[in-house]
């Protein structure tokens, strides 16, 4: 008897694998826009505390993506 080895993974794996994709990538999504937010709430000189200028807001939120 030889046991059937599946190297690919099922339709149904992969359907819930993308689903989680999705999810993971649409609170990311969600955390950034928080944090433009956060960020454009602030005034000018907490801005510049923080070594940002309000044009570099949505730079910073995205700076690993852009």
């Amino acid at each position: 008897m030889v046991a059937q080895v599946q190297t690919s993974p099922g339709p149904f794996r992969r359907a819930f694998a993308r689903i989680g994709r999705i999810m993971t990538a649409s609170m990311e999504a969600d955390a950034r826009l928080k944090l433009v937010h956060r960020l454009q709430d602030k005034s000018n000189a907490e801005l510049a505390a923080m070594g940002l200028k309000r044009e570099d807001i949505v730079r910073y939120a995205f700076r690993d993506v852009m």
